[in-house]
């Protein structure tokens, strides 16, 4: 398995524990919403230190429904500017690297292959990525998000 999609995978274990389970100091969180294709999903939208990248931050929108959630790894610290999204499966991914995993019915996992995040503000971002559900398909789904942190 690769390396980045494993770490990838232990975060999005962790940061599951903290919203579904531990009361958090600022207990409401922000908004954000995703798509993917055409079903949209909205919910509240977390930020918290990467375990593996020191001084990055990851973002977490968890979909009201709790199953579906989408997860932006290091997100730019900037108030504004516009960002590439690199490929979540790639097994050369830096802490540097901007990538998204998606969370979807039943576990299923989509990386994101590309895209562009833009910063709208110090902690509110928009993005579209293209996501495969897994590294060999050829063919993307177009994903988008907005969200306040």
């Amino acid at each position: 398995m690769k390396t980045s999609l494993l770490k990838s995978l232990i975060v999005i274990a962790i940061v599951c524990l903290i919203v579904g389970g531990c009361k958090k100091e600022d207990a409401t969180p922000a908004s954000g919403e995703f798509s993917f294709g055409s079903t949209k999903y909205s919910g509240g939208c977390y930020a918290n230190a990467s375990s593996f990248c020191s001084g990055s931050t990851d973002v977490m929108i968890v979909s009201t429904n709790k199953v579906n959630n989408f997860i932006v790894y290091n997100m730019p610290t900037s108030s504004s500017g516009s960002f590439t999204i690199t490929n979540g499966w790639s097994t050369s991914t830096s802490c540097g690297d901007i990538y998204v995993l998606a969370v979807k019915e039943a576990g299923a996992l989509s990386a994101s292959i590309n895209g562009t995040l833009i910063k709208t503000g110090a902690k509110s971002f928009t993005l579209t990525t293209n996501v495969t559900d897994s590294p060999s398909m050829s063919a993307a789904t177009t994903s988008k998000a907005t969200g306040s942190y």
